[in-house]
């Protein structure tokens, strides 16, 4: 089994051995094959391809090998990355006096194409007139996320302070700092 690229080159990615007695005159043999995908492999478009190769028996004098490759789907290759972005979501709402208490939780999401494992320091972020603080620091919060699918921390209490009057609006987000850095995050999003 193989990944052909647009240039027409065929890439291994995997091989069955077939005993030529499980395959009788004008049928078929399904077969199974696991592939692993070589580091070195390039991102970009490719068409699986399955190829049959004979090596002994009665199957070597086969005389038409034209078709002994067939193409199967299109795939796209692209760097493995686990790509987090963060929103917070509250029991507070709207405008909100300084001084107002709630909880809040983290919502990580996993915009990536592998798992998003690691621990990290979640923080509850409040924005009051352009200038955000941390409100709430949780340090060695275990996250395993798999590609597309979110994670919800546990409640964070946390309290607005400052020197705002009632009226003053208070933003409320979140930050997920890996404390190893994920394969192709990107950052920009994590807060």
């Amino acid at each position: 089994v193989g990944l052909r690229d647009s240039m027409g080159t065929v890439t291994s990615i995997g091989t069955a051995t077939v005993d030529a007695k499980r395959l009788a005159p004008n049928k078929a043999f399904r077969s199974s094959v696991k592939v692993t995908l070589p580091t070195s492999l390039a991102e970009g478009a490719y068409t699986l391809v399955a190829i049959a190769t004979p090596t002994g028996g009665p199957l070597a004098e086969e005389t038409n090998t034209s078709n002994n490759t067939a193409a199967g789907k299109a795939i796209s290759v692209s760097p493995a990355n686990a790509d987090i972005a963060v929103a917070a979501t509250s029991t507070l709402t709207g405008t909100v006096a300084t001084g107002s208490s709630g909880t809040a939780k983290a919502v990580i999401t996993n915009n990536g194409n592998v798992d998003a494992k690691t621990k990290g320091t979640l923080e509850l972020i409040a924005t009051t007139n352009g200038v955000s603080t941390a409100i709430a620091t949780v340090a060695n919060v275990s996250i395993n996320i798999k590609p597309g699918k979110t994670f919800s921390s546990k409640p964070v209490k946390f309290s607005v302070s400052g020197t705002g009057t009632s009226n003053t609006s208070v933003t409320l987000g979140a930050r997920f700092t890996p404390a190893t850095a994920l394969a192709g995050d990107n950052t920009a999003d994590n807060s």
